[in-house]
């Protein structure tokens, strides 16, 4: 089980990762420092007038999934000319996509925002801002979203991070016009980090066109290529109304239920979640153009080996550091925050218990899109996340608390898992299946939950305390690293391993 160019997925892993940190890091400093500018009030109103954007960007989530499947497909088969018609084809689909978005926007969304939503009396005309720079946004990303595949396909993680680390501090740079404007706070935020999106977009387009032929783009709609990537798409939207009717859906029955201030809380839990999340998506990230092109030239011994790998690692990185987090994340949120809002420590920890999993499912999803198989994935997603949010609405109906609202929401994924590993062993891989159950979650889990035993009482014994935090984290690292070297990777993969990690390091060129 060898891995082609030169530590390619190694590298690709290492710039992802030097983009998290900084970006979390500056991120979390951001997050902060917009909460105290904006106040948890404007805050909380960010978040829900931008979600209702997010709720019909739900068709360019679904194209932008095959878009980038069908181009890498195409690049793994060598076929150049098959590649243009895909990235031409799908792009006059995402012009049509941000047309219908910005119509339904202005419509649907906007009576809903106007109509459905909790906000106070004052701030409507705010809102009315931030909803429309979002609606920008969104077009925007839409059509950016070719340009994108591309340079994921190719693997050029490298700009991808580059762009991401500027996007951080940027924002980081703009809190401080914010605060010394005289203007709406809120407003001038939001139309700054409009014009950041306007940025990042600007110069990914022109690398892209001066480095990948591919994305010259021409007036010609391939009907025989934009088939197949319709179909596909097809069921990646629907399985997206079901993401959409989790999440989005999610924040605002909580909006209904128990207003902004929770909204904020919710954030809050979804930027600590995040970060962690970040740090393992890194992995899932680097593996995913290798997993697609390994399959589209049929190498399938190298497609299994790599989203085992992927698994595997994912799974443990997340592990590895949200073990610290739950057992501090009490005095993690004081040092960030000062003020922590209501529920936003109870929300870090349930995403953090639940979210392993889904590393391992998004590595499963990778491997079945790759494939050509997302019906049956998209089918179970559609339909369980409109089911999920029928039952959240009767729990919180019922008297239910936010923190129940999030322990149904999280628990799907486990379901969700197992589905998964039902279609990818239905499809004649029933000893990936068996890998992957063993070796990214079994074992891992396990090794998880001794760690949490382990570290408990080292977290009471320092209290709220920044060493505290710090021994844990050190810990964990030094805990989990060597066990799962040793107990997750057999001896053949311990030596590729070790020899693609020094070979990471020499300077000759990939």
């Amino acid at each position: 089980m060898q891995f082609t160019g030169k530590a390619r997925i190694i590298q690709n892993a290492a710039y992802l990762y030097v983009r998290t940190i900084i970006t979390t890091i500056v991120g979390i400093y951001t997050a902060r420092i917009v909460l105290q500018t904006l106040g948890v009030e404007d805050y909380g109103i960010y978040g829900v007038a931008g979600g209702v954007v997010s709720m019909l960007g739900f068709l360019n989530a679904s194209m932008s999934g095959a878009t980038s499947r069908f181009i890498t497909f195409e690049l793994g088969r060598g076929d150049k000319q098959r590649l243009k018609g895909t990235f031409s084809s799908a792009m006059i689909v995402h012009i049509g996509i941000a047309i219908i978005v910005f119509i339904f926007a202005e419509t649907i969304g906007l009576w809903f925002l106007c109509n459905k939503l909790v906000i106070p009396e004052s701030r409507v005309n705010a809102a009315l801002w931030v909803y429309q720079f979002s609606i920008f946004s969104t077009i925007l990303g839409i059509t950016q979203s070719p340009y994108t595949a591309c340079m994921i396909a190719h693997e050029r993680f490298n700009v991808y991070a580059f762009l991401d680390m500027f996007s951080a501090f940027a924002k980081l740079g703009i809190l401080y016009l914010v605060a010394i404007s005289n203007y709406d706070k809120l407003i001038i935020y939001s139309f700054l980090i409009f014009v950041i999106s306007c940025l990042t977009c600007l110069y990914a387009r022109i690398y892209c066109i001066r480095h990948f032929i591919e994305s010259h783009f021409h007036w010609t709609l391939n009907k025989e290529l934009i088939r197949p990537i319709l179909s596909f798409s097809g069921w990646e939207m629907f399985g997206n109304i079901g993401r959409i009717a989790k999440n989005t859906g999610l924040n605002m029955l909580i909006n209904m239920f128990f207003g902004v201030s929770v909204n904020a809380s919710v954030g809050i839990g979804n930027t600590v979640s995040g970060a962690v999340n970040g740090l393992a998506f890194n992995v899932v990230s680097a593996f995913q153009p290798n997993i697609t092109k390994s399959f589209a030239s049929g190498n399938l011994e190298h497609f299994k080996a790599a989203v085992i790998y992927a698994a595997v690692f994912s799974f443990v990185i997340f592990n590895m550091f949200s073990v610290p987090m739950i057992l501090e994340r009490n005095y993690i949120l004081e040092l960030w925050l000062g003020i922590v809002p209501p529920y936003a420590a109870d929300i870090c920890a349930i995403h953090l218990l639940f979210n392993g999993f889904v590393m391992v499912v998004s590595v499963l999803n990778i491997s079945l899109q790759s494939m050509g198989i997302n019906r049956g994935q998209n089918l179970y997603v559609g339909i369980s996340g409109v089911i999920l949010i029928i039952v959240i609405y009767m729990a919180l109906l019922h008297g239910g608390s936010p923190v129940l609202a999030f322990l149904i929401l999280d628990f799907a994924v486990v379901i969700n898992l197992v589905y998964n590993l039902y279609l990818l062993g239905r499809n004649n891989n029933v000893g990936l299946v068996k890998s992957i159950v063993l070796r990214s979650v079994i074992y891992p889990t396990i090794l998880y939950v001794l760690l949490l035993s382990l570290l408990y009482p080292v977290s009471l014994f320092f209290g709220k305390s920044l060493y505290g935090l710090l021994a844990l984290i050190i810990l964990s690292i030094i805990m989990f690293l060597p066990s799962s070297y040793f107990l997750l990777l057999n001896s053949k993969e311990r030596r590729i391993l070790t020899y693609k990690i020094f070979q990471s390091f020499k300077s000759e060129k990939l």
